[in-house]
């Protein structure tokens, strides 16, 4: 099952693909992907995860990618960014739109490999605190809190 795109996504996807295509780079990042239910495949087989979000109040494909292993970026506008330590556990862009910053970072991951894979075994403690049994955990002492109270 492919997503439905309209004029303006497939206008600004095609441009990136043309510029990674007189880069050289077409068959090194992957612009789009059918959707899948196993995400597991596609994050083993990438080196980092870049999500320079405009508008993100809580992206788990963030977690996800972090819980996978994968060094991430990502904007400070996305609300998963509040878990990560900057140059730590993850990478944390100020400006989502400036393609230099994002370079920047993804130059960074690809050039120094003891980095990368330090900064993705770190994501991949962080995410693991945030597990769906923690998380209902935590909601369920805050419930039982909230019980007693009344």
């Amino acid at each position: 099952m492919q997503r439905p795109e309209g004029k303006f996504q497939s206008f600004e996807k095609s441009r990136y693909i043309e510029l990674a295509k007189s880069l050289g780079l077409e068959k090194k990042i992957v612009f789009n992907l059918n959707l899948t239910s196993d995400i597991r495949k596609i994050f083993a087989a990438a080196a980092m995860f870049v999500f320079p979000t405009l508008y993100e109040t809580f992206g788990l494909v963030i977690l996800e990618a972090m819980a996978s292993g994968l060094p991430v970026i990502t904007s400070e506008i996305a609300g998963a960014a509040e878990l990560i330590d900057h140059q730590k556990d993850g990478l944390v862009l100020k400006d989502p739109e400036n393609p230099e910053e994002i370079s920047n970072y993804i130059n960074y991951l690809l050039d120094n490999p003891v980095a990368r894979r330090k900064i993705g075994e770190m994501a991949r403690k962080k995410a693991e605190k945030y597990s769906w049994e923690n998380t209902a955990k935590c909601m369920l002492k805050v419930l039982e809190r909230v019980g007693k109270e009344k």
